[in-house]
């Protein structure tokens, strides 16, 4: 009987999901389960990480078929999330009605993005974010213990939510925190990369990162102080509307640096720490005695390669003396790497085959957590005889000459310099006094009085025998103009220059007269004969001094002499 009600009672899950999907959006997953004399369906949500739950909808109903049996249906709709990129299966969805139980089928989906999930910076995926805040800032120090000289990675993440994206009015200023006793790297940005998203909540935010590599120079506790963040939202709509400053810190962060263990350690351990190699290299392999080389010495691999301390080494059939560093520093991947190349200057003392012995450098390896000795190769040289500058002590002793004897006595001690004396503070103070003195008694030059109209007419018509009417015309033209009693412009019409004398007081005799002398002399110059009239220089004189004495205005020139 109990078989019977089963195979009358069927109950049947059906699932439609999209195939493809964007990242950071949302997508709906349909559940119908139907019951044929069962009940209900009745739901039940699995697990259906990494995606979330942003919203659902339930509905039930009861219809019949065309046979007039009795169907129960209940349709679930399932508002799903996720920011992480790749293939998923979502779970088979489950639903019951009384004792019969059916799932549906699993589903494919795939999820497009612009990074790969396995690429997130850590302060992206590990940052708990309040979902109400409009910008949030988060720091990471990863690891947190290093060792002194080990590389640390410094990431500050801003999370833009997407109201705040779409009031932006401004890129935010960003202010890293400062550094004691670190050394850091800043990796280069990339403009082109689009921002990562980050799923918080319902919502997908737009997260930039901030990447620093620190190294911590000694041993201790290193507290970062927070970062800040100075950003603009628009408050209100439209182009013209306002907008409000706000800031936003990150919370404070600790590194801790350990100094390598004693143990173990090498005798010539400088304090190198990273993976290194080591190559040498002489820019000739063949040379002579007293010629110099180069050479060099070139360590490469991952780790603070500016920090590298030059090695000692030492030959004993060539003097050496430390030359130029070369540093190179490669801040495009993820662990800070690079190299560094020491100089020598090599100026062999035996001729022969010599060889160059494998240069050590030893250095703690923090991912290994042991000492390691990084070896050269050695390098063969052939050394030609030559002549080698000798010593000052072997050329004392090959002429015979007696080598200068070491004083024994201590000398009197070094007075002070001449800047430092007294005697010489008193001469700066002096030697002002002699420019001083040859100042003062230099007697003061007197400014030559500038020759007037009324003097150049007086010199020109108290000559012996002034022969150019041109001269006695322009000086007494000069010399009434000099009075203010006519300008240029009256001078050409007798007529206009008896109406301006005439105007500053002058008789009707006297300007008539100057007004006939003018018209004389300018007949005169213009003429091809040049004849000066009849005592003009005389005439010239005497008008001038009527017209002077005659003037309203005598603030410009006084009278004119006889």
């Amino acid at each position: 009987m109990i078989g019977a009600l089963l195979l009358f009672a069927q109950l049947t899950v059906t699932v439609s999901a999209p195939d493809t999907v964007r990242a950071c959006e949302q997508f709906t997953v349909s559940i119908v389960g139907s019951t044929r004399g069962g009940g209900t369906p009745r739901f039940t949500a699995p697990d259906v990480a990494p995606f979330t739950i942003v919203a659902s909808r339930a509905s039930a109903q009861t219809s019949s078929d065309v046979l007039g049996r009795s169907w129960s249906v209940t349709d679930i709709e399932l508002t799903l999330l996720t920011d992480r990129p790749g293939r998923f299966t979502l779970p088979r969805f489950e639903m019951r009605a009384g004792r019969l139980r059916a799932r549906g089928p699993g589903r494919l989906v795939r999820v497009i993005g612009d990074r790969d999930s396995s690429a997130v910076p850590a302060v992206v995926a590990r940052g708990q974010i309040d979902s109400s805040a409009d910008v949030a800032l988060r720091a990471l120090v990863l690891p947190d213990t290093v060792y002194v000289g080990e590389q640390a990675t410094y990431q500050v993440g801003v999370f833009i939510s997407p109201s705040a994206r779409d009031k932006l009015r401004s890129n935010p200023s960003f202010v890293p925190p400062q550094l004691n006793e670190l050394m850091a790297y800043d990796y280069p940005g990339d403009r082109s990369r689009r921002p990562i998203r980050r799923r918080v909540g319902s919502e997908c935010y737009d997260v930039l990162v901030y990447e620093r590599a620190l190294f911590p120079l000694v041993a201790g506790r290193h507290s970062l102080s927070p970062a800040e963040l100075s950003y603009s939202l628009a408050v209100g709509a439209g182009f013209f509307a306002g907008s409000e400053r706000r800031e936003a810190r990150s919370d404070s962060v600790s590194l801790v640096a350990i100094d390598p263990p004693d143990q173990g350690r090498p005798a010539d351990y400088a304090g190198a720490v990273g993976d290194y190699e080591v190559q040498t290299s002489v820019d000739t392999t063949g040379g002579r005695v007293g010629d110099p080389l180069v050479l060099t010495l070139r360590i490469a691999g991952e780790g603070n390669v500016k920090l590298l301390p030059r090695p000692n080494v030492s030959l004993p059939w060539a003097s050496l003396v430390t030359g130029d560093e070369r540093v190179t520093v490669d801040s495009l991947s993820r662990r800070i790497r690079g190299s560094k190349e020491f100089d020598w200057i090599l100026t062999p003392r035996r001729a022969g085959t010599q060889t160059v012995p494998p240069i050590s450098y030893p250095f703690w390896n923090p991912r290994s957590k042991r000492y390691e000795l990084a070896a050269s190769s050695a390098e063969t040289l052939s050394i030609r005889p030559g002549a080698l500058a000798a010593l000052p002590g072997d050329t004392a002793r090959s002429s015979g000459l007696r080598a200068m004897a070491i004083r024994r006595v201590m000398r009197a001690p070094i007075g002070p310099p001449l800047p430092q004396q007294p005697v010489f503070a008193a001469l700066v103070a002096l030697a002002p006094f002699p420019a001083l003195s040859v100042l003062a008694v230099r007697r003061r030059r007197r400014t030559p009085r500038p020759i007037t109209a009324a003097a150049r007419l007086r010199a020109a018509t108290r000559r012996a025998a002034p022969d150019d009417p041109a001269v006695i015309r322009a000086a007494l033209v000069g010399a009434l103009v000099e009075r203010r009693v006519s300008t240029p412009f009256d001078l050409g019409r007798d007529a206009d220059v008896v109406r301006a004398l005439r105007r500053c007081g002058v008789s009707l005799e006297t300007a008539s007269a100057a007004g006939a002398l003018l018209a004389e002399l300018n007949a005169a110059s213009y003429s091809p004969s040049r004849r000066l009239p009849a005592d003009a220089a005389r005439r010239a004189r005497t008008i001038f001094r009527a017209v002077d004495a005659e003037a309203r205005d005598r603030a410009m020139l006084g009278t004119l002499g006889a």
